[in-house]
């Protein structure tokens, strides 16, 4: 939505942006999955949720005990790998790991389940939108500035205010 993606533009919200651990909840329940927004309380308790992690792995690891019968599945299992972003560059990560087909397929298939006109008028922009990119072979990721031009005083059109 253009709303969360402003969100994580302005610094306002964090961004998923890839997660293994499909289970992993926050503490009012809510199943984190990539893509989902998280606010500064919520990333608070996920950070301190993955640094104790972090942290009871490396105590393990240091006992030689229990370092010699370790299975490294369960250590995988336990260890908490997530990406989290904020700001223009996580839309830009999200947007370089974008498979368009797919998308393109999830919106043909969300297309024939429409019945709203408003919705579905909607839907099909965003779908000629994709199918524009890929027969274009444009990456979304290059909608993203990553340098501003700047034209200087010099070259820059002179307008006459009034008064």
């Amino acid at each position: 939505r253009p709303k969360d993606i402003e969100q994580v533009v302005y610094y306002n919200s964090y961004i998923v942006i890839n997660i293994k651990n499909k289970k992993l909840k926050l503490s009012n329940g809510r199943l984190i999955e990539e893509r989902s927004l998280l606010n500064e309380k919520e990333w608070e308790e996920l950070e301190d949720k993955i640094y104790l992690k972090d942290s009871e792995l490396e105590s393990n690891e240091n006992n030689e005990a229990y370092s010699e019968i370790s299975d490294p599945e369960i250590d995988a299992e336990k260890a908490i790998e997530i990406e989290i972003g904020i700001g223009a560059e996580a839309i830009k990560k999200l947007l370089t790991n974008l498979n368009l087909d797919i998308e393109e397929e999830k919106l043909r298939k969300y297309i024939s389940y429409i019945d709203d006109q408003l919705e579905l008028a909607k839907a099909i922009r965003r779908l000629r939108l994709l199918q524009n990119l890929i027969s274009s072979q444009t990456n979304p990721a290059w909608t993203v500035l990553e340098v501003l031009p700047v034209l200087p005083p010099d070259l820059r059109p002179m307008i006459q205010l009034d008064g």
